[in-house]
């Protein structure tokens, strides 16, 4: 068995590890800046992006990428619609009730990128062609952007709460 060391393999799992890591703070339910909102979103959308360029891209490999995102975006606008949100609007925090919908779709941002890697580094697929890696991931990636997105346009438009 040979074991191919790839840099590109450990960035992927990093910013995905760095993804899980920026998702933490929404299931504590502290007040978080609104832009705190998109880091994981932001994180896990460079790691689909690197899993995809990784691939060997066809077109149709980008086209079920892009609809994968799209697909997850649309229903992380949903879920992100029926959140309970706070906003404090002079200090520009928001503040969550406990949910780990965030973290899970970080997590699946993670073991997509791991199976990347897995597949990059021992040089055998560990998933048919026709499931490649990137598209779990962009699916994944699309939910947390789309659930910040209608959290973000929500908590801007939320009465004002105090909440240091």
């Amino acid at each position: 068995m040979s074991f191919n060391f790839s840099l590109v393999a450990v960035l992927e799992v990093s910013v995905a590890a760095a993804t899980v890591w920026a998702a933490v703070p929404e299931t504590r339910s502290e007040p978080i800046k609104v832009w705190r909102l998109g880091v994981a979103p932001l994180l896990g959308t460079v790691t689909a992006i690197i899993i995809l360029a990784g691939a060997v891209a066809s077109h149709g490999l980008e086209l079920r990428w892009a609809v994968a995102a799209i697909i997850g975006a649309a229903i992380g606008g949903f879920v992100g619609n029926r959140a309970k949100v706070e906003s404090d609007q002079i200090w520009g925090l928001v503040r969550l009730l406990p949910g780990y919908a965030g973290l899970i779709a970080a997590f699946g941002v993670l073991v997509f990128a791991g199976i990347d890697a897995a597949q990059t580094m021992f040089g055998y697929p560990v998933l048919p062609p026709e499931h490649d890696p990137a598209i779990g991931a962009s699916l994944f990636a699309g939910f947390l952007d789309g659930r910040a997105w209608t959290i973000g346009v929500r908590a801007s438009r939320a009465p004002h709460v105090e909440l240091n």
